[in-house]
């Protein structure tokens, strides 16, 4: 390309990058992230973080927390009613809980680790609401075993 061309991409070029800048400005404001921001376009009102809980290393059995955080972007109270698991070695806050429009709430999960050393072990989790347009949530919980003389 010679240098007239570039002198006529510059414009669109700019242009672009500030539709850009400008989305992830307003996905930062009103979301906190642009991944929670390109979820409630794509219609998903109860959004919920972290995605993926990585909850350390530990011994075979050991019971590890981890907190999810789910935001109500819906204009109208949402129920999380239950929950289900890919094993028995989830246990979930006591349920149900409600959570008013535009506000948040905590959901804490012992997750005991079920598995040989060395072993990276992960399991999914579902969140039941009473939401019909999005009526579960689903996330993942994982860790490490260790051997019990490692440091962890």
């Amino acid at each position: 390309m010679n240098r007239n061309e570039w002198k006529q991409m510059v414009p669109g070029l700019l242009g672009i990058a500030s539709v850009a800048i400008g989305f992830v400005a307003w996905a930062l404001i009103q979301f906190g992230s642009p991944r929670e921001a390109a979820s409630y376009i794509q219609g998903d009102r109860l959004l919920i973080e972290p995605r993926m809980a990585w909850v350390g290393e530990g011994q075979a059995g050991e019971g590890r927390q981890a907190t999810f955080l789910v935001r109500n972007r819906s204009n109208e109270p949402v129920t999380i009613v239950g929950a289900s698991s890919s094993c028995s070695c989830v246990l979930t806050d006591r349920l149900p809980i409600q959570i008013p429009p535009g506000q948040d709430r905590s959901l804490h999960v012992e997750f005991h680790l079920d598995g040989k050393p060395s072993e990276r072990v992960e399991q999914s989790l579902t969140y039941i609401t009473d939401y019909a347009p999005q009526p579960t949530i689903p996330v993942k919980i994982a860790g490490r075993v260790v051997e019990p003389s490692e440091p962890h």
